[in-house]
């Protein structure tokens, strides 16, 4: 009832960039929150329960306060709402009954593919740089993987990247293709675009966020130029391809990282003083 009501208040409220206090991070009154589709974390896995990650997503638009806003996986359009500003929005199944234009300034929709959108040069054509990037489109980590090489390539100086669902908590919801006889919520494999960032990319600043319910990681550091990925990305497909979690190891991937607070991580970012300084 809690979080259903706590939706319900977002549902009222205007986004403008705030966190609201949700998940034992956000203090010691705030209650943990069980996951709405009635799944609870498994041995080895995290309790991911810290704000909303439409919320996170909020407060980075307020941060970066981007030119334009490029969305890969945009569907209902509930992640695209927190967007005040341009945008580019990339689905192959655009359904949007959770978006209204309103004022914002100007958004162009494609019904596509990302692979499909990015062989259009659409952003090149336009000479439109993103400075802000949420990719969750296919839940395959080849896919995402391919997302994220072409939108650094396009990206503009200081840009952030953000990824979603690389914290699952059930091995059920990796798999790469979905059976909601088995689960009712899918994250697919792409926890392996985290792992093979983290090992390919140590240039890259890397930050994974409790945003509920799993996740979410900003990606700094940017380098339009950088090929590092292009170069292996054969090879590191065909080395995760038929690796599955339990065969890595749950301990094995969430050591590789430390999972932080959003609330901490936005205020620490804000203390940056914005992309504007980074790409300086």
């Amino acid at each position: 009832m809690f979080f259903v009501e706590t939706l319900q208040r977002r549902k009222r409220e205007n986004r403008q960039g705030k966190l609201l206090p949700i998940g034992h991070r956000a203090g010691a009154k705030a209650r943990v929150l069980k996951d709405p589709r009635g799944e609870t974390p498994e041995p080895g896995f995290p309790t991911v329960d810290g704000p909303h990650y439409y919320d996170v997503l909020a407060a980075l638009h307020d941060f970066v306060t981007p030119e334009w806003y490029f969305e890969i996986g945009t569907n209902r359009g509930g992640s695209l709402e927190v967007c005040p500003g341009k945008f580019i929005a990339v689905d192959p199944q655009l359904i949007l009954t959770n978006f209204s234009m309103k004022d914002r300034p100007e958004g162009h929709f494609f019904q596509i593919t990302s692979d499909g959108f990015f062989d259009l040069g659409f952003l090149e054509g336009l000479g439109i740089r993103p400075e802000l990037g949420f990719l969750d489109g296919m839940h395959r980590f080849e896919f995402l993987l391919r997302d994220f090489m072409n939108f650094e390539k396009r990206s503009a100086p200081g840009a952030i990247a953000i990824l979603h669902d690389c914290l699952p908590f059930t091995a059920a919801m990796t798999a790469r293709d979905w059976d909601p006889k088995k689960t009712r919520q899918w994250t697919g494999d792409v926890w392996k675009t985290l792992a093979i960032l983290l090992k390919h990319r140590p240039d890259l600043q890397i930050d994974v966020l409790d945003a509920y319910p799993t996740g979410l990681v900003i990606l700094r550091n940017l380098d339009a130029e950088n090929t590092t990925l292009a170069g292996c990305y054969d090879a590191v497909v065909a080395e995760f391809l038929d690796t599955d979690i339990a065969a890595f190891g749950p301990a094995t991937y969430f050591d590789m990282f430390q999972i932080q607070s959003s609330h901490a991580a936005i205020a620490a970012l804000r203390a940056t003083g914005g992309p504007a300084a980074a790409a300086a």
